[in-house]
Order: structure tokens, then C-alpha cells, then sequence
């Protein structure tokens, strides 16, 4: 199995719901093979990743 390309990535304040927009895009976008990441930097700081798989 071949590694997701990282098409971009975007660093913004942190919200707690996030998460909510990142599985719903996730659902979506799953038959056009692209999944979003979501990571925390720090307390304020998120890093969302999309990926080609």
C-alpha cells in the first residue's frame, strides 16, 4: 500500500468542533480518495491536512 500524498495543509486557531467538519468531510470525500487530517500544534493551534490516498 502505497503512502497518502499530501495535497495541502492549513494552520488555524483552534475550535472545538473541528473534529465535526473534519469526519463529515471525511464521509463525503471518501470516494474521490481524499481524506482530511486534523492535528493540534498546541491549546490554540489545529493543522488540517488533506491527503490523496
Amino acid at each position: 500500500m502505497s503512502q497518502p500524498r499530501v495535497i495541502s495543509s492549513l494552520e488555524i486557531a483552534y475550535c472545538e468542533n473541528l473534529y465535526k467538519m473534519t469526519d463529515e468531510l471525511n464521509k463525503a470525500l471518501k470516494e474521490k480518495n481524499v481524506i482530511i487530517g486534523l492535528s493540534l500544534k498546541d491549546e490554540e493551534t489545529a493543522m488540517i491536512t488533506v491527503y490523496e490516498s
